[in-house]
């Protein structure tokens, strides 16, 4: 401890770390305020924008009270306003009830007077009545007086005058009673001629029916006459019955009539059912269309039906008649599905026909059938092959139009 080389080393390290102890000392002060004065700005700043804040909001919150003192003094404005137009309606309610009593009271005051003046009058009639009646009592017996003084006079001329007015009377009835029985017999008789008229029309108009097709019909009573259409799509059947001409040879014309007359009135229900229309029969061939004179979507398929239902018929009568030994009738049946034109013909004796090649090749398929078989053309193939089954004949060569693809119906 006593060793001067330990005092010299211990004041050198002293020497050499005092200058950085005081510098340290010195440099704290500034190190605090650099740290605390930041915080004390950030501070003031902070309260001097509160400061603001709440006086930004002290003047709003004066404005909002000036505000609702202007509301507060506007309702107190409408609760006057209000209370003024409820006294206002209080008086109109009040003034409207007294006219409503006024009006009553006026309206009772009128009844009133209304069913004083029916009295009044009621009694002035009932007054005029009595006088009337008065005065025809004194007419009365001055007549009676007066007749009196007559008969007294001359009792002859009075009878007389009696009898002569009974004849009159007699006679006023006689002829009343005749001109009512003149006029009740011809009320019969007109009568019995508009029953008779009305008759006779329904006939014409059954009989019109009967000829033409109902919209046909219409047009041609409401025009005078009917105008030809053309119909885009058509299904025609064309019926003709095999060896028709031997058969007819081997009946009387009675028996054959009346056979043709039951097939045809078989057909024609056939076709009514099915909804076709009947254009006509020539001889022994009958012909029917579907799809006219209003078109219609399955026309091909109802006059296919039709098909069969007239074979089938005709098949069973042959066979009810197969003991009887009498020739009857198998039909060919050709169809085809087209175009045509239809329309009325002829000036006394109405027809509806129709026209075009549809019609034409409709009875080239008839010709080329085969008895009880249906022959249709390929239009009318392509339009039924998934309903019914045909059986491919090829193409055959038809009578001035060429080789037509034809097919027999499987039956």
């Amino acid at each position: 401890m006593n060793n001067p080389f330990f005092y010299f080393v211990a004041l050198l390290f002293l020497l050499t770390w005092s200058s950085p102890i005081s510098v340290m000392a010195s440099s704290l002060p500034d190190m605090e305020e650099q740290i605390f004065g930041k915080k004390r700005r950030e501070a003031e700043i902070k309260a001097k924008e509160a400061a603001e804040a709440r006086k930004k909001a002290i003047e709003a919150l004066k404005k909002t009270r000036q505000n609702l003192e202007v509301v507060h003094r506007q309702n107190e404005l409408l609760d006057q306003r209000n209370d003024s137009l409820n006294q206002l309606k209080s008086l109109l309610n009040n003034s409207l009830y007294e006219r409503e009593r006024e009006i009553e009271k006026m309206y009772q005051d009128r009844l009133q007077t209304e069913r004083e003046l029916v009295e009044n009058k009621r009694l002035v009639d009932s007054l005029e009545m009595r006088s009337m009646v008065d005065s025809l009592e004194i007419l009365q017996q001055k007549m009676v007086v007066e007749q009196q003084s007559v008969e007294i006079r001359d009792q002859a001329l009075v009878r007389n005058l009696f009898i002569a007015l009974a004849v009159i009377l007699s006679l006023f009835a006689f002829i009343i009673f005749n001109r009512w029985r003149i006029t009740k017999k011809y009320n019969i008789l007109l009568e019995e001629k508009n029953n008779l008229i009305i008759e006779e029309q329904k006939k014409s108009e059954a009989l019109l029916l009967n000829i033409l097709p109902y919209s046909i019909a219409e047009e041609l009573k409401k025009n005078g006459s009917a105008e030809a259409k053309r119909h885009p799509n058509v299904t025609v059947l064309f019926s003709d019955f095999v060896n028709f001409s031997q058969i007819a040879a081997k009946k009387d014309p009675k028996t054959l009539v009346a056979d043709l007359d039951y097939c045809f009135k078989a057909f024609d229900a056939i076709i009514e059912k099915n909804q076709l229309e009947k254009i006509k029969t020539i001889g022994d061939a009958y012909m029917c269309a579907g799809g006219l004179p209003v078109s219609n979507k399955d026309h091909a398929h109802r006059i296919l039906q039709a098909a069969i239902e007239m074979q089938a018929f005709l098949k069973n009568w042959a066979i009810a008649n197969r003991d009887n030994n009498t020739p009857v009738f198998s039909a060919r049946i050709g169809i085809h599905t087209g175009p045509l034109v239809a329309g009325v013909v002829g000036d006394k004796k109405f027809a509806y026909d129709i026209w075009g090649d549809t019609v034409n090749i409709a009875s080239r398929m008839e010709s080329a059938a085969e008895a009880g078989r249906i022959n249709v053309s390929s239009t009318t193939y392509k339009l039924l092959k998934n309903d019914f089954k045909f059986i491919a004949r090829g193409s055959i060569e038809a009578k001035n139009i060429g080789a037509l693809r034809m097919y027999f119906l499987e039956l």
